[in-house]
C-alpha cells in the first residue's frame, strides 16, 4: 500500500472499507487458482537470478584458478555464434578480470581449455536467456487474472461469433460484460519455461562441478596436485572433496526430470489436465540451492589455486580479487589437511549473500 508492506486490516481502517466476506462462487474464483504456486515461482526465480547474476565472477576466478584462455570470451569470439544474450555474459566474465595477469602473454597456458571453460559463457548465456524468458510469463502471469469463472467488463463485440446466440448466456446486463467458464488457472506456458529454467541451471551446475575437478590437475593449471600449498608437505590437500560433491551432483541433475502433466482426475473426473507449477517452482528453488552448494566447492578450489598465484607474484581482476578478499574473510587458506565441512557451509553462506557490483 503506497509503496510500503501493511497489513490489510490497516489499509480498511484507513480508507473505512468494510471487510469483504467471499460467498457461492466468489469464495471459488478466490480458492480455485494458482497465486500461492505463482508465489513460490517468485521466490524461486530470484534466488536463480542471483545465482546467474553470480556466475560471471566464479567463471572468472576459474580462469585465473586454471591459468585459461580468455579467447572464448571476447568480443569478436563471441559474435560468430550470434547466441541471444551471449555478448551479454562474456563481458560479465570479462569485467571482473580487468587487471588481470590473464592478458598478459604466457608460453606455458594452453591454446585451448577443457569445454567446462570454454563453453562457460554460452551456457551462463543460456540461462540467463531463459531466466528473462521466465520473468516475463511470471511478470504476465501475476498481472492477470487466474480466476474461474472470469468476469470481462470490457469484452469485444466485433468478433464474427459476437452476435451467435449462445453469448446472449454469457451476458451480464451490459453488452460488454460476459461471465465466462475458463481455465485461468492452468500454467501450462509457465511451468514449462520453470522447467527450462531449472534445466538451464543444471547445466550451469554441470560445468562448475567439472571444472573443479579439472582444478586439481597439476597438468592442466601448472600448480601443485590437488593445490597442495608448499607449506602442507605430505598433505592431501582437495584429493578426497570432490566425492562428496558428486553426491550433491547427483542430486542436482536429477531435479532436471519433468514433473509438470502428472496427476489423478478430480472432480468426478472433469479436472484431469495438471501443470504443477508449485512442483516446478519447488525444484527450481532446489537446483538453485544445488547449484550454490557446487559453487561453494568450486570457489575453495578456486581461491586456494588463485592465493597460489599471487605467491609467484600474478596479479588477479579487479572482481575476482573482491570476491576472494571477501571470501577469505571467512575460510582462510588451506595450509594444512583440515575437516572441510565448516568452509563448505561458510562458502556457502558467503556465497548466497553475496553482493554482486551494479555493472557486473
Amino acid at each position: 500500500y503506497q509503496g510500503k508492506h501493511v497489513p490489510a486490516a490497516q489499509v480498511r481502517k484507513e480508507l473505512k472499507l468494510q471487510p469483504y466476506h467471499p460467498f457461492g462462487m466468489d469464495g471459488i474464483s478466490i480458492l480455485s487458482n494458482s497465486n500461492v504456486a505463482e508465489a513460490q515461482s517468485i521466490a524461486a526465480v530470484k534466488k536463480a537470478e542471483h545465482y546467474l547474476a553470480l556466475s560471471p565472477v566464479v567463471i572468472a576466478s576459474s580462469l585465473e584458478a586454471l591459468n585459461g584462455n580468455v579467447s572464448p570470451y571476447l568480443w569478436h569470439t563471441v559474435e560468430t555464434k550470434g547466441w541471444p544474450q551471449g555478448h551479454e555474459a562474456a563481458e560479465a566474465v570479462l569485467a571482473n578480470l580487468k587487471g588481470s595477469y590473464l592478458w598478459k602473454k604466457d608460453a606455458k597456458r594452453y591454446l585451448q581449455d577443457p569445454l567446462s571453460f570454454r563453453s562457460a559463457g554460452y551456457i551462463l548465456a543460456a540461462a540467463m536467456e531463459e531466466l528473462n524468458q521466465t520473468k516475463g510469463l511470471l511478470n504476465t502471469a501475476i498481472n492477470h487474472t487466474t480466476d474461474n469463472p472470469i468476469v470481462n467488463t470490457e469484452a469485444k463485440n466485433d468478433r464474427w461469433y459476437s452476435n451467435a446466440e449462445v453469448l446472449d448466456e454469457m451476458r451480464a446486463g451490459k453488452p460488454t460484460v460476459y461471465v465466462n467458464s475458463c481455465s485461468n488457472f492452468d500454467n501450462t506456458q509457465l511451468a514449462l519455461q520453470m522447467e527450462s529454467l531449472t534445466k538451464a541451471l543444471g547445466q550451469v551446475m554441470h560445468i562448475s562441478a567439472w571444472r573443479t575437478t579439472q582444478l586439481v590437475d597439476d597438468h592442466r593449471t601448472g600448480l601443485s596436485t590437488y593445490l597442495v600449498a608448499k607449506e602442507n608437505k605430505g598433505g592431501d590437500g582437495f584429493a578426497n572433496i570432490a566425492q562428496s560433491m558428486s553426491g550433491l551432483y547427483a542430486d542436482g541433475m536429477a531435479l532436471t526430470n519433468s514433473v509438470i502433466g502428472y496427476g489423478v482426475p478430480t472432480s468426478i473426473g472433469i479436472e484431469e489436465t495438471f501443470s504443477n507449477l508449485n512442483a516446478t517452482a519447488d525444484r527450481l528453488s532446489k537446483m538453485a540451492d544445488v547449484g550454490y552448494e557446487i559453487y561453494a566447492y568450486e570457489v575453495l578450489h578456486t581461491t586456494q589455486a588463485m592465493d597460489m598465484r599471487k605467491q609467484d607474484g600474478k596479479q588477479m581482476g579487479q572482481g575476482t580479487t573482491k570476491l576472494l578478499d571477501g571470501y577469505r574473510k571467512v575460510v582462510p587458506f588451506v595450509t594444512k589437511d583440515r575437516i572441510f565441512t565448516p568452509d563448505i557451509n561458510n562458502g556457502l553462506k558467503f556465497l548466497k549473500s553475496y553482493q554482486i557490483p551494479a555493472n557486473n
